[in-house]
């Protein structure tokens, strides 16, 4: 697995694919993500947008002065039953469960502010079940700061799911807000909605990516494959520089030899009363400087010859010129060094 990802790493082809790839998968995923967000967004605010007509238009059209005798006409311990036949709170209580079979929502109730308890009690109710002057235990702090005006309670989490509420005052005859009237809805099955939403997107998504790799992937197998026969290509071009570089050098420190075998012995040059030293340092192995000496009798013939040249050339010439000045010497017998040059 990792020789397999050095591979396709260590492919310029294969690694832009791969960086493309990624990114594809990145910025899918970073859409689908933020696409789901925002719908949930617009599922909540559209809720919100519902709730809050609805209980606007049921609040103005109750009439605040019937609602506020109403919940001056019984006691906190008044049977459920004397409430439950009262025609007045009956009217309310049936035109708010029309509302609320029409529209899907959770009973609807009003809310009675007490200023002494700075809480609120239960009014009337869409359904059967009678909460009458029951506190309402801990009422959100919006109910109290919008109660003048209505407004919305966020989202909040219960047992039974997410939850979204929204509520408007009801005023008598006087202007004053005599109760609030609050609808709930759950949210739980708006977010199943995006949710399914969201996993369809997701799924597609994915066969997208899928599709795509499974077209990506015989590309790259190609691609290295063609890597792999050019890198095995390359190596065994390599190994055979390496192998003629090897003979040519062998020629060449052979060559060395037959150059070094050339030159006078260093002694010579002492046993002729020369006194100094010699710096002979080749550029590459063999070169075109040489020295040479000659005695014939009372005559000693030295020279420092530098040949045009260097490497192989330089010391083919350098040969050819120790051999020349050996010819002038010894052959040709001339001692004087113009002529012998």
């Amino acid at each position: 697995m990792s020789s397999l990802i050095n591979r396709i790493l260590g492919n310029l082809a294969t690694r832009m694919m791969l960086i493309i790839y990624v990114c594809i998968i990145f910025i899918t995923t970073f859409f689908i993500v933020f696409s789901y967000f925002n719908a949930l967004a617009l599922q909540e605010q559209r809720q919100y947008d519902k709730l809050t007509a609805i209980v606007t238009s049921m609040a103005v059209n109750i009439d605040g002065d019937e609602h506020e005798n109403l919940m001056a006409c019984y006691g906190v311990n008044t049977h459920e039953d004397t409430i439950k036949n009262d025609p007045l709170y009956n009217a309310i209580s049936s035109r708010l469960q029309i509302v609320v079979e029409e529209n899907d929502l959770s009973p609807m109730y009003t809310l009675v502010y007490n200023k002494e308890t700075d809480g609120f009690v239960y009014g009337i109710r869409s359904d059967d079940f009678v909460d009458y002057k029951n506190s309402y235990k801990q009422p959100p702090n919006e109910l109290r700061e919008k109660m003048e005006t209505g407004g919305v309670i966020p989202m909040y989490e219960s047992e039974n799911g997410s939850w979204l509420s929204s509520f408007y005052p009801i005023k008598n005859s006087k202007g004053e807000v005599v109760a609030v009237l609050e609808a709930d809805i759950e949210f739980s099955k708006f977010k199943t909605l995006v949710n399914d939403r969201f996993f369809k997107e997701l799924l597609i998504a994915l066969g997208v990516i899928i599709v795509l790799a499974l077209f990506l992937i015989p590309y790259a197998r190609k691609v290295l494959n063609a890597d792999e026969v050019q890198r095995k290509l390359t190596l065994s071009q390599k190994l055979l520089i390496e192998s003629k570089n090897r003979d040519i050098m062998d020629s060449i420190r052979y060559a060395l030899k037959i150059q070094t075998a050339m030159l006078p012995p260093k002694s010579s040059f002492k046993d002729n009363g020369v006194d100094g030293f010699i710096l002979h340092q080749a550029k590459d192995v063999v070169a075109g400087d040489f020295y040479w000496i000659e005695r014939h009798g009372d005559e000693l013939f030295f020279a420092v010859a530098d040949c045009t040249g260097h490497g192989v050339p330089g010391a083919i010439l350098s040969l050819l010129c120790s051999n020349a000045l050996n010819r002038a010497v010894d052959v040709m017998q001339l001692r004087d060094t113009g002529e012998i040059l």
